[in-house]
């Protein structure tokens, strides 16, 4: 990835949606540019975009594309239906003279995407001394839950072609799988990374070099999943949920919280190395729900509005503050309380840890560490 050291938006916008598709190829007759082909090259790891119900990547009905080449830009629309596998695109709309940009197509090549926002800003991006043409599109904080897929709108492909007629689509982003069991009903999965590693926001991506790409504005370090007014039951059998991010390298895990609609919530941390790799699947352990996935426990009594946050050496873990507010291990040096109680017991819930550290005893009364 290269990281963007400036970024010009300019003042086009056309309309994009989302869309998917099996890999396919087709012999088709020679086309006047009203009418092109799409496929898609397989995901690694059994992975796909949005499924069928036999498993397969599919279009939906009013799918849109923006083509590039040398000249202009064009938006097209699928003109299948939903659950096709395969179909052609016809041009609906002339958005952009290419001759007034410094663009860098090559002779008889053509780019196209489908992106996670409807909006889509042609732009450029200074790397060193060079200038890129770009788009730049908004990857959601929050998306809604698709079962066995991503939500709908959160994915972006790249189609290239040398004849302007018949495209392969790669995807753009890689995809975090969370496989989760138990008995109550999920109202949204939060992902979180400790390093502040960037999940959503605006992001920019080369029209001409795919590699060229970064994120710009209105960034956040989560992406949530929202299940809806009636969640989603949970069972013995693990149900999924997926992630999709651009590549990127957790260095020390990631967090996830999962929020139940009886206003009680699941937390846990991995400290594993996780890479997200673009076109690929990244399943994580499976999680369940039903158990508590810390083994030590330490109960901190205190007295006041501010105290000192407990430290755990070789571990990760969470603490429940007293005031039904709760945090990751080592995210703050101190807390305040705004409630107005006078007093609140602090759980720490970790495992493998080594050891436990107290900067600060003010106002602390009692330190249990019989499950330590």
């Amino acid at each position: 990835m290269v990281i963007m050291k400036r970024f010009t938006i300019l003042s086009m916008l056309v309309a994009l949606l989302t869309a998917c598709t099996e890999d396919y190829t087709s012999d088709v007759a020679p086309s006047d540019g009203n009418t092109i082909y799409a496929s898609i090259a397989e995901m690694e790891s059994s992975s796909r975009v949005q499924l069928s119900d036999n498993k397969h990547t599919v279009w939906n009905a009013g799918d849109c594309i923006v083509v590039y080449n040398s000249e202009a830009m064009y938006e097209y629309r699928f003109n299948g239906k939903d659950g096709d596998r395969e179909g052609s695109f016809s041009r609906i709309g002339y958005y952009l003279s290419m001759s007034d940009y410094e663009h860098g197509f090559a002779q008889n090549q053509w780019s196209a995407f489908y992106s996670t926002d409807t909006r889509f800003y042609p732009g450029y991006a200074t790397v060193g001394e060079q200038s890129y043409l770009t788009f730049a599109t908004m990857i959601p904080q929050t998306v809604a839950y698709l079962k066995d897929s991503y939500g709908l709108k959160t994915n972006i492909m790249h189609g290239s072609s040398t004849d302007g007629v018949n495209f392969q689509f790669k995807n753009m982003m890689g995809y975090l799988r969370l496989s989760v069991i138990g008995s109550k009903c999920v109202q949204s999965v939060e992902l979180s990374s400790p390093d502040g590693n960037i999940m959503s926001g605006q992001y920019v991506i080369g029209i001409v070099n795919t590699s060229v790409c970064g994120w710009t504005q209105g960034t956040s370090t989560n992406q949530i999943i929202d299940c809806g007014s009636e969640g989603v039951q949970l069972s013995a059998t693990p149900t999924n949920f997926y992630f999709a991010l651009p590549p990127q390298i957790f260095d020390n895990g990631i967090a996830v919280t999962i929020n139940f609609t009886d206003g009680s919530s699941y937390q846990k941390r991995t400290t594993k190395r996780i890479t997200i790799e673009r076109n690929a699947i990244q399943p994580m352990a499976m999680l369940d729900t039903a158990a508590d996935p810390y083994t030590q426990k330490i109960y901190i009594y205190h007295s006041g509005d501010c105290v000192s946050a407990p430290m755990v050496d070789g571990s990760t873990g969470i603490i429940l503050w007293g005031d039904g507010e709760s945090s990751l291990l080592s995210k703050f040096t101190s807390y305040n309380y705004t409630d107005g109680l006078p007093s609140h017991t602090i759980t720490v819930k970790t495992d493998h840890a080594n050891a436990f550290t107290m900067h600060d005893f003010s106002g602390i009364s009692k330190i249990d560490l019989s499950n330590f």
